[in-house]
């Protein structure tokens, strides 16, 4: 018995070790611990490295759907991961705690076995930060025992999204904080989103990293009249309420009619707000509702400002609290729409929009919300809540409004919608989004992130 054991364990042995000594040069892994299909900046790496690589391996959680150009390319293939169960709410404290511990050893088993075996031996590995814990240590360990190069991506530090949750105080916090800023060192290539990351990383991590600004995808721009009229008429089915409150017909959308055959735009539409949030604590929705409550009530008194259509999209913990909240109000020129969209749907939907409203506060001050990026590439200014850095992308005045708190805000939509739809000031805003727009993508990961690949 002893001995056949002895052998099994050999053989299992030389099967790992074969695998982990198996290499393909021509091939990339792109770790992202989390949803792939809501992880727009990975997305767009991915289909960028698959004109550089033959083969791209995606390791991340497929609850959502990617973009259809990732699943129809043969040179990309996706690794999922599978989710530990969750907890009941009910259950103590101290169950989490453990918990945890076992959810972290579950995920490093899972990204041990897929890097290390179920993949030969990669050029590169990209990997998103933040989730550090497991992930950033795995990678480190799994580029040097492959002899991959490891580039990381910055987009935030996971140890002040955990502050959020707990205090800084605690054990937790300050071991997670230790975690990522070791093991940051041991990249090899490191990207990061604003410049004032890139300072913060070499002043007070000693990481040197290139400065890889958000662009908008190809799949992001102006949609014509009848792409918004079929998007617009497709809302309205699934969404009756909205045929009934904005009179809508079998040839009259939310925004548009038939005339003679073509779409025009209504000259009694509302105005079109939309807001994409993942319903977390660190997206103050109750700022957007006090705003839109404002706005309802001068509205009331004023007949040069529109009704409002505001279509919030995205999931998260706190959408459900929040559509109690909604459907209790009884507001009179603004209507709110929450939605999930088809993945091909939400640029659509932008687009066809008139003005968007970020909600984003970073956790560390140094990243910028992707949300926005996708808003200018389709052609719509912004009014977003203040943070550091957000200057970055959000030039006040210039291609939207900054607010500190729902006044403004609301202050700010009674400015840029007073004789909608032939607002100036809204006007000027545009022409201040399309000069952010004439640099992609595609120009911008060429001149800085490919150089870190070849």
């Amino acid at each position: 018995v002893l001995l056949t054991l002895a052998l099994l364990f050999g053989v299992l042995i030389s099967y790992i070790t074969y695998h982990v000594l198996k290499t393909d040069r021509n091939s990339i892994c792109v770790l992202v611990l989390g949803d792939i299909g809501r992880s727009p900046r990975m997305q767009y790496h991915v289909l960028s490295l698959a004109e550089l690589y033959t083969k791209v391996h995606i390791v991340a959680y497929k609850d959502s759907r990617p973009v259809q150009a990732i699943r129809e390319n043969d040179r990309i293939q996706i690794l999922g991961l599978k989710a530990a169960p969750a907890l009941p709410a009910s259950w103590p404290r101290l169950a989490f705690v453990i918990y945890a511990t076992i959810k972290a050893l579950w995920l490093a088993i899972q990204l041990l076995w897929v890097m290390l075996v179920a993949m030969p031996a990669p050029a590169a590995i990209l990997m998103q930060n933040p989730p550090a814990i497991p992930a950033l240590p795995l990678a480190v360990l799994v580029s040097r025992l492959r002899r991959s190069r490891l580039v990381v991506d910055w987009h935030n530090y996971g140890y002040t999204i955990l502050a959020m949750k707990t205090s800084e105080r605690s054990a937790l916090y300050k071991l997670a904080r230790w975690l990522e800023k070791s093991f940051a060192v041991f990249g090899h290539e490191h990207l990061c989103v604003t410049q004032a990351m890139e300072k913060d990383l070499q002043v007070n991590w000693n990481v040197k990293a290139s400065v890889l600004h958000d662009r908008p995808a190809p799949m992001f721009g102006p949609v014509s009249l009848q792409k918004t009229h079929e998007f617009m008429t497709r809302l309205v089915q699934d969404k009756p309420n909205l045929g009934k409150r904005f009179h809508c017909t079998s040839s009259k959308s939310l925004v548009t009619q038939i005339d003679i055959d073509e779409p025009t735009l209504r000259p009694d539409r509302p105005a079109v707000l939309v807001s994409s949030t993942s319903w977390t604590p660190d997206e103050d929705f109750s700022i957007l509702l006090s705003a839109l409550r404002l706005y309802d009530e001068a509205a009331a008194k004023r007949t040069d400002l529109p009704s409002i259509l505001c279509i919030i999209t995205g999931k998260g913990p706190l959408k459900a609290h929040y559509e109690q909240e909604v459907a209790s109000l009884s507001w009179h020129k603004v209507t709110i729409q929450t939605a999930w969209l088809a993945i091909e749907d939400y640029p659509t939907m932008l687009a066809s929009a008139d003005l968007g409203v970020s909600l984003h506060l970073s956790s560390s001050g140094l990243d910028l919300p992707m949300k926005v990026v996708d808003m200018f590439g389709s052609n719509i200014p912004v009014c977003a809540v203040n943070f550091q850095c957000l200057s970055e992308l959000v030039q006040h005045g210039q291609n939207g409004y900054v607010f500190n708190d729902s006044t403004q805000l609301a202050e700010q939509l009674q400015e840029l919608l007073t004789g909608f739809p032939s607002n100036k000031k809204l006007l000027q805003l545009k022409a201040g989004v399309a000069r952010f727009r004439s640099l992609g993508w595609d120009e911008n990961w060429n001149a800085v992130a490919a150089p870190k690949f070849v």
